[in-house]
């Protein structure tokens, strides 16, 4: 059965998906790795659409669904913010060493690495992210 939660686009709202994938990954239809790798991605995903997606100031929406499927769990995440295909953009390159402390695209590598397969596009104004984590 899919679950479904809708978010605006604030940052406080991670807080919320977090509870809601709580209830929903205490029902045990995925493994624990396919469980942990979707709360890693969703928390990226979704942090960067509130932070990034929206550079005008406007409210925008933010819409998650999630379907257990045999031990996996397949996610839809659709936003109304500015177009972004996290598949295309650049993986950040690896670290010299600890004095390294640049920010920005390890939560697309991440992302990445913890989703078997992924796809992307982009139609009437909104993102529409899918993926299987599991």
């Amino acid at each position: 059965m899919t679950s479904r939660v809708q978010l605006t686009s604030d940052l406080a709202e991670v807080a919320r998906l977090n509870a809601w994938l709580a209830d929903v990954l205490a029902a045990g239809d995925a493994s624990v790795p396919a469980a942990e790798a979707v709360k890693l991605c969703l928390n990226e995903l979704v942090a960067n659409v509130i932070l990034y997606g929206y550079p005008d100031g406007r409210v925008g929406r933010i819409d998650v669904a999630l379907t257990p499927e045999s031990g996996a769990l397949a996610v839809v995440l659709e936003d109304d913010g500015i177009a972004f295909d996290p598949l295309a953009g650049p993986e950040a390159a690896p670290l010299a060493g600890l004095d390294d402390d640049r920010i920005g695209g390890f939560g697309l590598k991440l992302f990445r690495e913890s989703s078997r397969s992924a796809s992307y596009e982009r139609s009437d104004g909104r993102n529409r992210l899918s993926f299987v984590c599991g």
